[in-house]
């Protein structure tokens, strides 16, 4: 018997992967570099992204940008989103935390499957969100996850299977879990593999389909069951 309220969870595209034998997906390195400025063997170290919105607590990302490259002087960090008023903010401060060069910010993409494939981690400070598309997203592409563990990002990310969920408001939580996946890049393959399997499974458009079609039938069973017994009570 259906429960008396079922939750349907939305749906994205998930993108086909060219993989290489590196396990990077090579299509869109070259563009990637050419928006950063980066030459194609800069774009083997970790690159994290974060988003440019105010809900995404971006001064926390841009903290622990800080914290790690100042152990891991390789690590690049890329910014994407559009800006919603925290653009010069963020620039100032970059140039405040002795990032330039480091930090770079991308704005107007809206083609983010060109973006998430050449990152080896993803990472969202958010202090608050629903179910993240942006999450899904970078699941989709194998992308392990470094998120806070708020509002809709347990849904998304069980614990130390696709990602690592860390207290929000807490650059130094995520700069551990960043420097885990640093250190370990069979954790980041195995992480981003089940990310993608999850989103695959869980929240591409064939299983909200799926889903859909599981409750219309069960919807329908029980509606048969009801005007049966009701047919057989005359």
């Amino acid at each position: 018997m259906v429960s008396d309220i079922t939750v349907l969870v939305g749906s994205l595209l998930v993108p086909a992967l060219a993989i290489d034998e590196h396990g990077r997906i090579t299509a869109v390195n070259d563009a990637l570099a050419g928006c950063l400025e980066l030459s194609a063997s800069e774009l083997v170290g970790s690159k994290l992204a974060g988003r440019i919105v105010d809900a995404a607590a971006f001064p926390d990302f841009l903290s622990a940008a800080a914290l790690l490259h100042h152990e891991h002087r390789d690590c690049r960090f890329v910014l994407v989103g559009n800006d919603l008023g925290k653009l010069e903010w963020s620039r100032a401060r970059i140039n405040q935390l002795g990032l330039d060069g480091i930090v770079q910010i991308i704005t107007g993409c809206s083609h983010p499957e060109t973006i998430y494939p050449a990152l080896d981690a993803y990472v969202c400070t958010s202090e608050s969100e629903g179910l993240s598309n942006v999450l899904l997203e970078a699941m989709a592409c194998g992308k392990p996850i470094v998120a806070t563990r708020v509002g809709g990002n347990p849904e998304a990310i069980q614990d130390e299977i696709q990602g690592i969920l860390v207290p929000p408001y807490s650059p130094e939580a995520t700069v551990a879990a960043l420097k885990r996946l640093i250190s370990n890049p069979g954790l980041r393959h195995c992480m981003g593999a089940a990310g993608r399997t999850r989103v695959e499974r869980h929240f591409s458009l064939a299983a909200m389909v799926r889903a859909h079609e599981e409750l219309y039938t069960e919807l329908l069973s029980g509606n048969l069951h009801r005007r049966a017994s009701a047919m057989a009570a005359r």
